[in-house]
């Protein structure tokens, strides 16, 4: 049973902080792992069978209540309250007049395993990278560089088989670990400053400046080489003066989600005589992009290549602050 606290304020916050990082990984519906967490030895964990997470509380309880329904009752609480557990499958929040019962698993259906020491630094130049790179979901995705990020040493990979992004954060970090995508929106949404990073061989795990950690399984699969793409010549030139302004004046006007290039014109279709167009100077006819990519890669286009020369047809290669890219052109 665990006891008033003497700082309640502190208390509350410190599980109720718990509680919204594991929110990360849990759900409200699902089998047991997706919708409980563990509570034991002052910490809060959670994991649902590819992502773990945990960070210290106050509360001593050995228990695995249901995810959404104890931040729920919380939220109904004062500064002053009280955790009972007169059951293993039972936990009772008091707060004055009010109580919850809340629903507790078997503590031994949750099992979370081990974190990885920390053994490698990290600042926010990773996290970052991570939400810059981390913008081509592909939900469809069966192969590992579609539903994965690459580690790459001192930057970082992130592709959906038509577009591909490389960040350059500068730490000295593993080289050829495919991360889930999902861990990384769950690190960038955390918004907590990371410090370090340890890994095995089927696992890395962040740690966090507050103690918390979110650990994962890596793909086994290897990602193929990307470096012919990357490292192709090309000429780049300054990105052309209200291009993306021409951009969004014509995409209302395509049919298919496609921009063309024609001499010195973007157009919403393969004619000027369909749509609409918009001047934008020095731009030379033959490209085909997917507009909703352009707009995703607006940030980080500084000087592109729009027709740089590739095996499978031609490709924009653009770079930015830290980080470049490229954009496989559609065939006519």
């Amino acid at each position: 049973m665990a006891k008033r606290p003497k700082k309640p304020s502190e208390q509350v916050s410190k599980l109720s902080e718990a509680l919204q990082f594991l929110s990360l990984l849990t759900k409200k519906t699902g089998a047991p792992n997706e919708t409980h967490i563990k509570l034991v030895n002052k910490w809060a964990v959670a994991f649902n069978g590819i992502i773990a997470a945990g960070q210290p509380i106050n509360e001593d309880l050995s228990a695995c209540p249901h995810a959404q329904t104890l931040p729920e009752a919380l939220t109904k609480c004062g500064l002053q309250f009280t955790i009972e557990q007169p059951a293993e499958h039972k936990l009772v929040l008091k707060s004055g007049k009010f109580k919850a019962n809340i629903p507790c698993i078997n503590t031994e259906l949750l099992y979370v395993g081990n974190i990885d020491n920390s053994n490698y630094d990290l600042n926010e130049r990773f996290m970052e990278g991570l939400g810059a790179i981390n913008i081509m979901p592909n939900e469809n995705g069966q192969q590992v560089h579609l539903v994965s990020l690459l580690m790459n040493g001192q930057s970082i990979i992130a592709t959906n088989g038509t577009m591909i992004l490389e960040y350059w954060h500068g730490l000295d970090l593993p080289s050829g670990l495919a991360i889930p995508k999902d861990f990384a929106t769950a690190l960038v949404k955390s918004k907590k400053k990371s410090v370090g990073l340890g890994c095995s061989k089927s696992t890395i795990t962040v740690h966090f400046d507050d103690r918390s950690w979110l650990r994962t399984q890596l793909y086994a699969d290897v990602w193929p080489d990307v470096r012919p793409i990357l490292n192709r010549p090309c000429e780049p030139e300054p990105m052309p003066a209200d291009f993306f302004q021409g951009l969004v004046s014509i995409v209302p006007f395509s049919t298919d989600g496609l921009v063309h290039f024609g001499n010195g014109l973007i157009l919403s279709h393969a004619s000027e005589d369909a749509g609409a167009s918009y001047a934008v100077p020095g731009l030379q006819a033959g490209p085909i992009f997917p507009a909703d990519q352009l707009k995703l890669c607006q940030p980080y286009m500084q000087k592109v290549d729009w027709q740089a020369k590739a095996d499978f047809g031609t490709m924009a290669m653009f770079f930015g602050e830290k980080i470049r890219g490229a954009i496989m052109s559609r065939q006519r």
